[in-house]
């Protein structure tokens, strides 16, 4: 039986590489997508429209219904980790925009993250946290990082 993927991120350069990546194990995984509704996202995604092995959501990961519609239904409970670090809760502080918008997606995962019963850590990453720190979670979210 297939298990289900929720990932998020998927029409970036990382996230478009991760989904691919799980698009070419299809056979073992139902791959859903919360991507943003815009014309090049629709673009980029029009060969998956339909597909059966991918649900597509056009939505907005700072809004709880989107959110809530991606991870209900899933096979099983994810252990889930909400990634922070310094720059970018500094830079939240400082920048009025990203504050508003770092909020809302960390509130839109928690609430559905509580409402699924998934256990959710908020992980604080430093210079020296290790990959292998990570390794025990399923899902990882990294909302809204600034390089």
């Amino acid at each position: 039986m297939k298990k289900t993927v929720f990932l998020t991120g998927s029409s970036g350069n990382m996230g478009f590489a991760a989904f691919q990546e799980l698009y070419s194990r299809r056979h073992m995984y139902h791959i859903v997508l919360l991507n943003r509704d815009s014309k090049k996202n629709r673009e980029k995604f029009k060969d998956y429209v339909g597909d059966p092995n991918v649900t597509l959501y056009w939505g907005d990961l700072t809004v709880y219904e989107d959110v809530l519609a991606c991870v209900t239904g899933a096979d099983y409970v994810a252990r889930v980790g909400l990634l922070r670090d310094y720059d970018n809760a500094w830079d939240a502080d400082v920048d009025v925009w990203h504050r508003r918008l770092a909020r809302a997606s960390e509130d839109a995962i928690f609430a559905a993250a509580q409402l699924a019963h998934a256990p959710l850590d908020a992980v604080n990453l430093t210079d020296a946290t290790e990959p292998s720190e990570l390794g025990g979670y399923e899902a990882l979210f990294y909302p809204h990082p600034l390089i």
